[in-house]
């Protein structure tokens, strides 16, 4: 009964979701999620540094959720806009990166640590124990490379000069993944292509004038202003 209740929860949950997503002001929304990106994440680490210090009880376990839901939230929310605001692009980069390390870093670590505690007397368990430690360190490999390319794409973008776009719009497509579902949004400008997310691309024609900033690493545009329409005459 216990299981079947959380099912219609998280089916409820993500109804939900997918009405919400479907249906709400996604441009409104991500300036809300990058006004109070950073300040909900301080005050939630500031909340799981606070519950350590009151005793067990109600009040403890109520501040832990609210620190959790604190900390998630933002990061849920940026995950279901992605590539559909230019002010969210640094948030997701930086929230990519930062995950990726996370995971490789504690798949290292159990693989390392279970290697410790791994010893045993029959050769066949430490053959298959064996195994299994050196898949976990391949995928923390992996995961850590590509969390520290997605580190690298982040600091340039946000430290590095940006690279100037000006001129007119050429072309602009969409790469599609499986279902039809725009995944990247491409324009050429001036013989140069750059990514844009979908804010900004659905504001785009072919032939209009822009003056534009895409970041050093992702060469995603991050900034543009309000473009020109170049007349035909």
């Amino acid at each position: 009964m216990k299981r079947l209740s959380v099912i219609i929860a998280l089916a409820v949950l993500t109804a939900f979701g997918i009405a919400f997503y479907r249906f709400a002001d996604l441009e409104a929304i991500a300036v809300v999620v990058h006004q109070l990106f950073l300040l909900t994440m301080a005050l939630a680490l500031a909340l799981s540094a606070a519950w350590r210090f009151i005793p067990d009880g109600r009040w403890r376990t109520r501040i832990q959720i609210v620190g959790t839901v604190l900390f998630f939230a933002p990061l849920a929310a940026v995950a279901a806009l992605w590539h559909q605001s230019v002010l969210l692009v640094l948030h997701q980069e930086a929230t990519l990166a930062l995950w990726a390390l996370a995971v490789a870093t504690a798949l290292g670590w159990r693989a390392l640590g279970g290697e410790k505690r791994g010893k045993s007397p029959i050769p066949r368990v430490r053959t298959q124990f064996g195994l299994r430690q050196a898949v976990m360190l391949m995928l923390a490999l992996a995961v850590g490379s590509y969390g520290a390319w997605g580190t690298s794409v982040f600091v340039r973008d946000a430290l590095l000069p940006r690279v100037a776009v000006e001129g007119t719009v050429d072309r602009l497509w969409e790469s599609s993944g499986p279902r039809s579902i725009a995944v990247h949004r491409y324009l050429l400008v001036n013989g140069r292509t750059h990514e844009a997310t979908y804010d900004v691309f659905r504001r785009l024609r072919r032939g209009d004038l822009i003056n534009a900033e895409a970041g050093a690493g992702s060469n995603v545009l991050l900034r543009i202003d309000r473009p020109g329409y170049r007349s035909s005459q």
